[in-house]
């Protein structure tokens, strides 16, 4: 299905540019210049001049992936694609296992198509449960269900859950995010220091990379975080009074002395 997406994605492209084409060649041969038609189609001054050189329509290299070495693991990036899970960096460390000898990046480009190939989706009727009835709703961007696996079940819109309670269907690590997530979220709004080094060792043995990573660079400032959690007070203030320093000290282009620098400093105080 998504093979026949792109190629009809692809198909309405080129016939987009071959209309364009037409009106370039159209324009030329009413005595128009290439700059009158780049201005008139809007088309770059440079593309205007590619068309009116080439002897016919230029058509575009198309893409294949015959004898790329990813070819013989694709029915299963396919299989995991439909089962829900989007993390290319996932996808890669799983046919890694399997004998995939190369980096990630090639990996990568792919579900990229994969990607914009299900963007192309049209909206997709879901149901709501409460009355039964089918509703349209378009799919989120990645960041959206992200921020939506943050957030509380009574902050959300029912078909906001509806699509979390899919989604964690086809994608249990994402039920698993979400606890955790929200359980950091808890964590810092509700200043729970003796729940953080539990939250800590649950996100370090959760075995998402992600979320590991995280862990570990929070881990750096250890000290700092568990400060915050148990105190009140911050250096905020004092952030900011070095920051307006600096930004005094900044306007005076290094040629005054300390004693000016002083005298503006408790000028604006």
């Amino acid at each position: 299905m998504l093979s026949s997406l792109s190629d009809k994605r692809s198909q309405e492209k080129r016939e987009r540019r071959f209309e364009r084409y037409q009106q370039v060649i159209r324009l030329h041969q009413e005595g128009l210049i290439h700059r009158e038609i780049a201005a008139q189609t809007g088309l770059s001054r440079s593309t205007v001049l590619n068309y009116l050189k080439a002897n016919a329509f230029p058509e575009r290299q198309k893409y294949s992936t015959n004898g790329s070495i990813l070819d013989c693991f694709l029915p299963y990036l396919h299989q995991r694609w439909s089962a829900g899970c989007r993390n290319a960096q996932q996808l890669w460390r799983e046919i890694k296992e399997q004998g995939y000898p190369e980096t990630h990046r090639m990996v990568t480009r792919y579900i990229a198509r994969l990607r914009v190939s299900e963007n192309e989706l049209p909206q997709t009727p879901t149901i709501n449960s409460a009355n039964g009835k089918t509703t349209v709703f378009k799919t989120p961007s990645t960041k959206r269900a992200a921020w939506w696996l943050l957030q509380l079940p009574e902050d959300l819109k029912p078909e906001q859950r509806e699509f979390l309670e899919q989604f964690i269907n086809l994608c249990p690590e994402a039920l698993k995010i979400q606890v955790l997530g929200q359980k950091f979220r808890a964590i810092i709004r509700e200043r729970l220091e003796t729940n953080f080094d539990d939250w800590m060792k649950a996100g370090q043995e959760s075995g998402i990379k992600e979320l590991e990573n995280f862990v570990k660079g929070i881990k750096q400032d250890r000290a700092a975080v568990k400060s915050a959690l148990k105190f009140e007070w911050s250096q905020g203030q004092v952030e900011g009074q070095v920051n307006r320093l600096k930004m005094l000290k900044g306007q005076m282009y290094g040629r005054a002395k300390f004693d000016l620098l002083r005298a503006r400093v408790l000028h604006r105080i």
